[in-house]
């Protein structure tokens, strides 16, 4: 069951932390465990969140890592997917995470600069508010079938100009 309440002022394990916070961590995990348990994150997002915002939070958990791999400090520490405590660092991240969203920028500067350069920092900021604005999309319907009606609306206006020509 997702933990929906008040994320706890200092989480210890996974159960701590609210749902989108908890994927947060797992895809982060799954990530740098390899590509072949990244698919298990991208098959929960696509089938869950509309395209748009599945595209996002996968790239967004890519930009956290490249901002770390490039202009990280030092590289991050994180739990295998078995253990349910978190690392000083994912500890990092979810603080982090939690005050990029409620939007407290002198929290945000001090954390994100312990962990990479001034240079990676919008990147890692970016890449925390990113995730968060797709997984807000998580309960949003996300459509199955084509819509017939919205489909023949557009025939009955479509204007049949060529976007481009091939010249042999």
């Amino acid at each position: 069951m997702p933990n929906k309440s008040a994320p706890n002022n200092n989480p210890r394990e996974i159960s701590d932390l609210t749902f989108n916070e908890q994927v947060f961590i797992w895809a982060l995990r799954m990530k740098l465990r390899g590509e072949e348990f990244f698919k298990k994150v991208v098959a929960h997002c696509e089938k869950n969140l509309p395209p748009a915002a599945a595209r996002i939070s996968l790239n967004s958990v890519e930009m956290v890592i490249n901002s770390v791999r490039y202009h990280g400090k030092k590289s991050l520490t994180l739990n295998c997917t078995c253990m349910p405590n978190l690392s000083s660092d994912e500890l990092d991240l979810i603080t982090l995470y939690r005050s990029v969203n409620i939007e407290q920028n002198q929290i945000n500067a001090s954390i994100a600069s312990s962990m990479v350069t001034i240079e990676g920092t919008e990147m890692l900021v970016n890449a925390l508010i990113s995730f968060h604005m797709a997984m807000e999309t998580i309960d949003s319907p996300v459509p199955k079938q084509t819509d017939r009606l919205l489909v023949a609306r557009q025939k009955q206006y479509e204007v049949c100009v060529p976007a481009s020509k091939m010249i042999h």
